[in-house]
């Protein structure tokens, strides 16, 4: 008679027989890591960025009221074609900025959190070249940073692991993040928000004009005091805009710097209320951020 002889753990180490479910859980690569608070963190950055697309304002759009404007102080009543395919060129820049940033703080969140990751890589450029693109300038070093995150990207999906590559994932793309998020914000706040202050100084000039022309009629005064301010308020409210969307950039900075600082102690208490903090202080921007968009 055949008998099966069935391997049994020793009886005076049960202690084994408890070990099993951990051994199992390292063996899954660390599947059993909690990481929830980093993919909510990354989560609540894609959040933030993903406020580019309401800002409702670009490069070219600029370019098209500059236009206007000239026109109204050349008393033209029919506007020129405008010369704006830099400003074109610029927003394109910017949103590969933006595009590149997305798809990483996207990858983040899926890379630490309990589920299968399905990276999402549509429209992510290989990098930028350094060079002049109409009011947007990209540095040698913001171009390496575009290039070696794009590269990182490119590498996440090859791999295979997951929880163990979060923290080298953080550790390789801090110094990028923190070029392109600074690039980011420099060019909305800086550059296309001088252009919205520049405006505005050309607006005041010429409808001061037009108020204090002795030809003009009092209602004519009248509605060119109206006109100005109703533009000159739309102006601020654009570069408020930018202004708030720039700061919550500047949030995301000091939050992935955090992150990276912690890598080596990602599920400690102190690491999670930190990131917490952040989390809730990015909340605030956007809601702040939606508040001002709803105002107008």
């Amino acid at each position: 008679m055949n008998t099966t002889i069935r391997p049994r753990l020793h009886p005076t180490r049960p202690w084994l027989a408890a070990c099993v479910p951990l051994l199992a859980c390292i063996l899954l690569l660390g599947s059993c890591i909690n990481l929830q608070h980093v993919s909510d963190y990354a989560t609540a950055s894609g959040t933030q960025l993903e406020n580019y697309n309401s800002l409702g304002y670009s490069f070219s759009q600029a370019c098209t009221d500059a236009c206007n404007i000239n026109s109204l102080r050349d008393g033209k009543l029919d506007t020129p074609p405008c010369a704006c395919a830099a400003d074109a060129t610029a927003d394109s820049v910017t949103t590969v900025l933006y595009k590149t940033l997305h798809t990483y703080f996207d990858a983040l969140a899926k890379l630490s959190d309990k589920s299968t990751a399905h990276y999402k890589m549509t429209g992510l450029s290989k990098g930028l070249q350094a060079g002049s693109f109409g009011s947007v300038t990209i540095s040698a070093e913001q171009a390496d940073a575009s290039t070696k995150l794009a590269g990182l990207l490119t590498d996440l999906i090859a791999g295979s692991k997951k929880q163990k590559k979060v923290k080298e994932y953080i550790g390789r793309a801090d110094s990028s993040v923190q070029v392109l998020l600074q690039a980011l914000a420099a060019n909305l706040r800086d550059n296309l928000g001088g252009k919205l202050r520049v405006q505005q100084a050309y607006l005041q000039g010429l409808y001061t004009d037009l108020a204090n022309d002795p030809k003009a009629t009092q209602w004519e005064r009248v509605r060119a005091v109206q006109d100005y301010r109703a533009a000159v308020q739309a102006a601020k409210t654009k570069n408020a805009a930018l202004d708030l969307y720039a700061k919550g950039l500047d949030k995301l900075a000091q939050g992935h710097h955090k992150l990276y600082l912690d890598r080596e102690k990602l599920t400690l208490d102190e690491c999670k209320a930190a990131l917490d903090t952040y989390s809730g202080q990015l909340s605030d921007l956007g809601e702040a951020f939606k508040k001002l968009k709803n105002s107008n």
